[in-house]
């Protein structure tokens, strides 16, 4: 069309045009435009005036979710000639807010010019729905006509029903009615009573079945009535939070040859998390835990993700990536306040019979199915899934097998005879894979059977964890304080003494020999005035368990049917005149 309007132009009369005689060549300059305005046509809009513009639809290709936020990669291939286009692409997410975020990454052949992102959309004869919305319709619709289907079984199950009782009712009435019975043979009567027995007995047995397949029938609507109330609200969510428009993206692409031509859009969404669980079972037997890995994925992005490249990441981009900082602490001095002498008057003082409003400290904010491939970006642990994955959006706790992890650890009974009835089994295992072990939801099974859900750290590789898999019922536990000699009890308190003295016992009430760890504690001082000393029979094995003071522990081997005791003795005193905190 511009070289049309030029040629058009340029071919006007010769009135239009000076002639220069004193070029070799002629030059033909229209008199009415300045030559600085064809420059600016020649030069600085060359592409253009030329572009044409192509209409591209993509696919999410590829997904990396981290612990908050995604990044989702689009596909888009498209035909065009040689030449410079503009590429359109209107089916992104109304979330994708500008080109910040946004990067485009061109395939061979292909160059990228510059590019720009409307919320408005572009303008179009017909809304365009995305392919989530498209989804989430076809979905409704399919589960709307299931809806139909399983009423329409069950209302020809009720008129069954209804067709079995109707034919039992008139059953029981025959005979009761206009027929004269003693003109009845007994051979006819018999066979009457026979006929009503068996047409009874089959239509009851027929009403049983039909209600049998209504109660499945009616189980089997709750279940699709279920997914369609579910459906729809995935379906009005897709439609609020796109609210008519998807965002729409122009790209300035240059092709070398005419055919087809690839590029990828990849930007960041926030309503996608994963987070690791386990499934951690122990073998006290054959002394393995197996730790069976997963995760757990969902989003609510808008967008359905179907097939899909899946890479879960460690790393944490929406979180502090840069230290804190240190600001100048300013200390002053001033002159202490005198006391305000009774009966003066303050300014500041709360009225009669009020009292002065609480002084508030600013709150204190902290700072701190498929088996993936695992692989490092840097010091980033990345799962990359060698199997496409799909993620609808709105589905929660999507979960994803991870593998599973082998472990011999170590086991032992701990009691602490002080607090609990029973002894509790303890296994402490080094992570011996190559594999860290993520902080996150544990469900706890011993030899199969589900026994508490746990919270675990990270575990680096080569490093040691510790958890416990409930009580062993048959380790008794106690404590007491044994009755001394003219009637005193095990507690002796004077105004700045106190003595105890306690017995713990362990009982072995099962068939087979244990391990224990007894734990208890005695107080201890920092102060010199603060005297106290404790004696043990037999000597605790630890004195300071996990370097915390007074915390003691004996290891103890339990064979079947043995009982074994621990004395504790231990005296506090201090000075007369002071109060024991």
């Amino acid at each position: 069309m511009a070289l049309q309007a030029s040629a058009e132009f340029f071919a006007d009369s010769p009135r239009n045009f000076a002639h220069d005689a004193s070029q070799s060549e002629r030059t033909l300059i229209p008199k009415e435009i300045p030559m600085r305005r064809i420059l600016y046509a020649t030069v600085l809009f060359p592409a253009c005036a030329f572009a044409d513009q192509i209409d591209a639809t993509s696919r999410i290709s590829e997904v990396t979710i981290y612990a908050q936020g995604a990044r989702v990669t689009r596909e888009i291939s498209f035909d065009a000639p040689a030449g410079t286009h503009d590429l359109i692409l209107d089916d992104l997410p109304n979330t994708v807010e500008d080109g910040t975020g946004l990067r485009i990454l061109p395939g061979t052949g292909l160059i990228v010019g510059a590019f720009s992102v409307s919320n408005d959309g572009i303008p179009s004869a017909e809304p365009r729905r995305s392919n989530a919305q498209r989804d989430a319709d076809a979905r409704v619709m399919s589960l709307e006509a299931e809806e139909r289907k399983v009423l329409g079984i069950i209302d020809a199950i009720a008129t069954r029903i209804d067709a079995a009782d109707a034919q039992s009712g008139f059953l029981r009435t025959l005979g009761a009615g206009d027929t004269d019975l003693a003109k009845v043979t007994p051979e006819g009567l018999q066979a009457l009573a026979g006929m009503i027995g068996s047409e009874v007995t089959r239509a009851a047995e027929g009403r049983a079945a039909a209600l049998s397949e209504k109660r499945s029938a009616e189980a089997e609507l709750a279940r699709v009535q279920t997914g369609l109330e579910r459906a729809r609200s995935a379906a009005e969510s897709l439609d609020t939070n796109d609210q008519g428009e998807n965002s729409a993206l122009r790209i300035s692409v240059t092709t070398a040859s005419q055919g087809p031509a690839q590029l990828r859009v990849a930007y960041f969404v926030d309503a996608a998390t994963w987070a690791p669980v386990y499934d951690i079972d122990l073998a006290r037997k054959a002394g393995k835990m197996t730790v069976s890995r997963g995760v757990v994925v969902n989003q609510l992005t808008g967008e359905d993700w179907s097939e899909v490249a899946l890479t879960l990441s460690t790393a944490r981009p929406g979180e502090q990536s840069a230290p804190s900082s240190l600001y100048p602490d300013l200390r002053r001095i001033e002159p202490e306040t005198p006391p305000q002498a009774e009966g003066s008057y303050d300014a500041m003082a709360p009225s009669v019979g009020g009292m002065p409003e609480p002084v508030m400290e600013p709150a204190v904010v902290e700072s701190r199915t498929s088996v993936p491939s695992i692989n490092f970006v840097g010091d980033t642990v990345v799962y990359t899934y060698n199997l496409p994955v799909s993620l609808s959006s709105g589905v929660e706790n999507l979960r994803l097998n991870l593998g599973d992890v082998e472990l011999s650890p170590k086991l032992q009974a701990v009691a602490v005879p002080s607090r609990d009835r029973t002894a509790y089994l303890n296994a402490t295992a080094t992570n011996t894979s190559a594999e860290i072990l993520l902080p996150g939801t544990a469900m706890l099974s011993r030899d199969g059977a589900l026994i508490a859900e746990a919270q675990i750290d990270t575990v680096a590789p080569g490093a040691d964890f510790e958890l416990s898999f409930g009580p062993i019922d048959g380790l008794r536990l106690s404590r007491t304080e044994p009755v001394r000699a003219e009637g005193e009890r095990g507690i002796l308190t004077s105004s700045s003494q106190i003595e105890e003295s306690a017995t713990l016992k362990v009982e072995n009430l099962t068939d087979e020999a244990w391990e224990v760890r007894v734990l208890d504690q005695v107080p201890y001082s920092e102060q010199e005035d603060l005297q106290i000393t404790y004696s043990a029979t037999p000597e605790p094995d630890e004195t300071r368990v996990d370097n915390q003071r007074g915390i003691l522990a004996w290891n103890l081997t339990m064979q079947p049917g043995e009982t074994k005791e621990i004395k504790l003795d231990h005296l506090i005193s201090w000075p007369e005149g002071m109060i024991l905190q």
